[in-house]
């Protein structure tokens, strides 16, 4: 794959937020779980929403270096991703597929997602609803950022306590708890461990075709995750359309923002072209 390839495809990817590549994907067992979901009281949804919300109440903001791994169709390929963010404000990832190249820049703000292809000298500008277009269901910044740090979040709300307990709730003792919400016809299914902890994300069409979902690695010492795995399936969940697998390695959580470089920046000689037109000149990805 040539770098114009490499800058694209990774352009594209990372914004859209798919998911994992060959060998590192992380599996869990999707087979039907036997009945025995134990009945549950509100004290006990409380309590796993507050451990949940507990373990991201003291991030405010973090740098780190991430291993990207890319998967379009049978193409794939990896680079080192800087990140910073800052929770509720922005999140900036800068591809850097060799040293000292930095090839696409692509920021997250709660407005609209900009990509930037240093090489070619060109960007994308979109907004949340064109996004949510290409990806098949509705995702904002807020969304976005739950993702990232591996959080459960209500569709079409956020992810603070009150809207998280507006979610169904079910616990199969022993293995995990699920909260279940619904946005558009479509069912979103946040699974966690024992510890409270995200685990799988899905967003599934008539309860049963996949169209994402999200698998999570966590550790005790750091938010974000230690690994997390993105899918985007086809229109009939058989057939994967891409995928990321992200790698955390260093990161440095911060008191503040002050010193990150949140807020997009466009050369005036950039040239600006659609998200659809870099779709299309990939392909693989766009149906």
């Amino acid at each position: 794959m040539n770098t114009n390839r490499i800058v694209l495809s990774g352009a594209v990817v990372l914004s859209l937020l798919l998911s994992a590549c060959g060998t590192k994907k992380i599996r869990y067992n999707d087979e039907k779980v036997p009945v025995r979901v134990a009945a549950v009281s509100l004290d006990e949804k409380k309590l796993v929403v507050g451990t949940h919300y507990a373990h991201y109440d003291d991030f405010i903001a973090c740098r780190a270096t991430v291993q990207a791994e890319i998967a379009l169709g049978a193409k794939s390929f990896s680079s080192k991703v800087n990140l910073q963010m800052a929770k509720g404000q922005a999140i900036k990832l800068s591809v850097v597929p060799f040293p000292l190249l930095e090839a696409v820049r692509v920021w997250f703000t709660p407005s609209e997602v900009v990509i930037v292809d240093v090489i070619n000298g060109r960007y994308v500008q979109e907004n949340y609803a064109t996004l949510s277009e290409h990806l098949g269901f509705t995702l904002d910044y807020s969304q976005i950022e739950a993702l990232i740090l591996g959080r459960v979040f209500a569709p079409g709300k956020s992810s603070s306590k009150e809207d998280i307990k507006s979610l169904e709730f079910t616990h199969v003792p022993n293995e995990y708890y699920q909260f279940d919400g619904q946005l558009r016809g479509l069912d979103y299914q946040f699974r966690l461990s024992q510890f409270s902890k995200l685990e799988k994300f899905q967003v599934l069409k008539n309860k049963q075709i996949r169209l994402f979902d999200a698998q999570y690695r966590m550790v005790s010492t750091q938010i974000p995750p230690g690994e997390a795995t993105y899918t985007l399936y086809g229109n009939m969940g058989a057939k994967e359309r891409g995928s990321l697998n992200l790698q955390w390695r260093r990161v440095e959580q911060l008191g503040n923002a002050d010193n990150l470089q949140l807020t997009p920046n466009i050369k005036s000689k950039y040239e600006r072209i659609t998200l659809d037109g870099i779709l299309k000149m990939i392909g693989g990805i766009h149906e």
